[in-house]
Parts: structure tokens; C-alpha cells; sequence
């Protein structure tokens, strides 16, 4: 990348130095020259600088989503290759300390899960049952509940039956109130 920004950058010099020549010839103060020559270059010095840093500073950031990934232990991670230079030579050093990463762990769990100490934690293990947890009394059906639940009673009806009473006023989810039917 280095190369390729020296040549770019080195262009537009010469190019610089070529049209103060040539302004020079039409505008005879130096200063004025210059300036002019600066302001014609100005843009494509601008857009040369976004153009050279734009792929540099995606695979910066991919860089470094990657490696916050490896923090996480998350070793599936890998970046896409997108240039051949010393970005591209870090990218794929990255791929590989991924990939290397992701095998060492793969054969920490294989050494771990084979070894004689797993091995006998297994064969002594007790074998766990499930205790069924005690009906709280709440959660006994009273007799007035299945007479409820058996009378098709719904709604409306079934709030003024169980409550013993008259629905005065009926809100809607937002708390404004509801007409009545």
C-alpha cells in the first residue's frame, strides 16, 4: 500500500509542478500562480487521500471487530483478504492465529473429555432424580373454580359472576376507557 500511495502522491506532485510552470507563463506573480495551482489540486488531493485510506481503514475496522471477537473466545471469525500488501499479510496472520486458536481449543475439550479423570467422574457420578415439587395450596382447585371453569361463563359475565358484582367501567390496554356494548 505504501508503494502504490508513493507513486499516486508523487503523480500529483509532478503534476503540481507542471501547471505552476504553466500558470506561471500566463500570471506573472509567483504567489498568485501557486495559489491558483492549489486551488485546482486541492480536490484531487482530497479525493486521492479518501480513495488511498477508504480500503485501509475498512480493513482496520474488520481488524479490530475480528480481534474483539477473540477476546469474546469467538475463534469463527475470519476476514476477507482484499488486497496484496501489508494490510493483506495482517489479514491473514489474523485468519491464522484464528484458525490456530480454534483447533487448540478443539483439542483442550478433546484431551479434557477423554482424560482418566473425566473418565471416572462419570462412572461415579450419581444419577439425579426428579423430586416433584408439592401443589401449593393455591394450586388446588377450590370447587367454586370448576363450577366456573364447567358453566361457559366468559368475558364480561364471567368478571361480574366471579366478583360477585356489576362491571362499572371497562379501560383498554392503553387506559383510556372502552364504551360499553
Amino acid at each position: 500500500m505504501a508503494g502504490w500511495a508513493t507513486l499516486w502522491l508523487g503523480g500529483i506532485a509532478m503534476l503540481a509542478v507542471l501547471l505552476t510552470l504553466l500558470a506561471r507563463s500566463w500570471i506573472p506573480i509567483p504567489w498568485l500562480a501557486g495559489l491558483l495551482v492549489a486551488a485546482l489540486l486541492a480536490p484531487l488531493v482530497a479525493w486521492s487521500g479518501t480513495r488511498l485510506t477508504s480500503q485501509w481503514s475498512r480493513m482496520v475496522r474488520a481488524l479490530n471487530d475480528g480481534v474483539l471477537s477473540l477476546k469474546d473466545r469467538d475463534f469463527s471469525v475470519n476476514v476477507t483478504r482484499t488486497a496484496r500488501d501489508e494490510v493483506g499479510e495482517l489479514v491473514d496472520n489474523y485468519n491464522g492465529l484464528g484458525d490456530r486458536l480454534r483447533v487448540e481449543r478443539q483439542s483442550l475439550y478433546q484431551r479434557l473429555t477423554n482424560s482418566p479423570e473425566a473418565q471416572a467422574g462419570r462412572v461415579q457420578a450419581p444419577v439425579r432424580t426428579q423430586a416433584r415439587p408439592e401443589p401449593a395450596p393455591e394450586d388446588i382447585p377450590s370447587p367454586e373454580d370448576e363450577t366456573i371453569e364447567e358453566s361457559r361463563v366468559f368475558g364480561r359475565a364471567a368478571v361480574e359472576r366471579i366478583l360477585g358484582g356489576k362491571l362499572i367501567e371497562e379501560r383498554a390496554l392503553d387506559g383510556s376507557p372502552l364504551q360499553p356494548r
